[in-house]
């Protein structure tokens, strides 16, 4: 039998008729899809189709530290959609987002409603959809770190999700330590310390990681390995080096772009520098081999997609976006953003926190600092897209989520930079 996808099993409850309302002349390449208080604002591509995650991370919200708090996260999927059936064939065709009760069915959930647990979600063709929750709970003291973490997955079957039966091989890649620590960190004694993996279609993954010490401090360089599933082997890739493993404060942050099995590209940067010393670094992997790429801009890359057309699409120092096209011209300024609706005065700039690309689309989350009604600080998300997107939508985390999603919202206040400037991200 023909596996449906997530649009054609539920088009019946999710594609209503009616006329579409005409999209506005975008001033920009993108348009703000959501806003609102949901920190989790994430882009997932489903085989052809794609959804939304939004809701919460847990402690995002949270106030002063007590031993009773959980970081479970409480989210939503969302199915991105045309605003009329007879449209949904047509690319060009207006879109929205929306919160289907279906989608929800078969997981663990909250007494509101929500999902329980941070989620992903991949796959499509032959293989179905995959979703992987992720639940923290804060560890004992003695433990020796801040969470306890446990993982489940579920597939897709149609209706609702269900329980994943033994290793699902279509996961996005490793959690845990690996054998390639042997090709590395034992000569030294010390440890690897996996700070990202993706895997391909085939199985084939990608890692990046360091040696740290039995502080768990980190030493040396970035490490990249792949296991290549055809010769079920690992394989070393030297990493080109950088001054932003270097020193005693060189601590970074990893991410991976898989294309292809023999193809991927890395970034990495330092989560706690935000200065002149920052070093913009970007590494393309083809099989064993790592190539530095040259950049125009001198901040960090925090975050990193690769389109469809085989563009690359990169935030760099939570402040600009870049694009470099499939050729390897870079576009000669940042790209520029649309204006936030629902905050005023409307902010000159956003902290843009991640770039993401689904099968058609690219989507932006950032975030800007607001004043709520009773004086405490928030903060406002948005989620941009290239997408041709119906009207803006408001994501509201202290509402139900069948209701989370709405076309109206209350208006918040834009906090001073004075108050500000010393506000990390998520």
């Amino acid at each position: 039998m023909r596996r449906l996808g997530l649009l054609t099993s539920l088009c019946v409850a999710a594609c209503r008729g009616g006329t579409p309302a005409a999209a506005p002349a975008p001033t920009s390449a993108f348009s703000v899809a959501i806003e609102g208080n949901c920190p989790k604002l994430r882009a997932h591509a489903a085989g052809r189709e794609t959804v939304l995650v939004v809701g919460t991370y847990g402690l995002d919200e949270a106030g002063a530290w007590t031993g009773k708090q959980t970081a479970r996260a409480a989210q939503a999927i969302a199915l991105v959609r045309p605003t009329a059936q007879a449209l949904a064939a047509d690319p060009r065709a207006p879109r929205t987002a929306t919160i289907e009760p279906a989608l929800l069915e078969g997981l663990p959930r909250t007494s509101r409603g929500w999902i329980e647990g941070d989620l992903e979600i991949g796959g499509g063709g032959r293989g179905g959809f995959w979703l992987e929750r992720v639940v923290r709970t804060p560890a004992a003291l003695n433990k020796g770190a801040l969470f306890e973490v446990s993982r489940d997955g579920f597939t897709w079957a149609g209706r609702a999700w269900r329980p994943s039966a033994g290793r699902d091989a279509f996961l996005r890649g490793p959690h845990v330590a690996l054998p390639v620590a042997t090709l590395f960190c034992e000569r030294d004694g010390h440890a690897f310390s996996l700070l990202a993996s993706e895997r391909a279609s085939d199985g084939t993954t990608f890692v990046a990681g360091r040696c740290e010490d039995e502080l768990h401090r980190p030493k040396g360089p970035l490490l990249l390995a792949r296991y290549d599933a055809r010769a079920h082997r690992w394989q070393r890739v030297d990493a080109p080096s950088s001054a932003l493993f270097e020193g005693p404060d060189a601590i970074v942050n990893a991410g991976i772009v898989v294309v292809s099995p023999d193809e991927a590209w890395v970034h990495a940067y330092r989560p706690f520098q935000e200065t002149g010393r920052e070093h913009a670094y970007l590494v393309r992997v083809a099989g064993t081999t790592a190539t530095p790429v040259a950049v125009p801009f001198e901040r960090s890359i925090v975050s990193l997609a690769r389109a469809a057309d085989g563009a690359l699409w990169t935030v760099a120092g939570f402040q600009e976006l870049h694009r470099r096209d499939a050729g390897g011209a870079w576009e000669p300024a940042p790209i520029a953003l649309p204006p936030l609706r629902f905050v005023e005065p409307v902010p000159t700039s956003v902290r843009l926190l991640e770039v993401q690309a689904t099968a058609r689309d690219v989507w932006v989350h950032g975030a800007v600092p607001t004043v709520r009604a009773d004086g405490s600080a928030g903060r406002e998300h948005v989620l941009f897209t290239t997408a041709r997107w119906s009207s803006p939508l408001h994501c509201d985390r202290e509402a139900e989520p069948q209701t989370a999603l709405g076309s109206t919202g209350t208006k918040v206040k834009l906090a001073s930079l004075r108050a500000t400037t010393t506000e990390k991200s998520e």
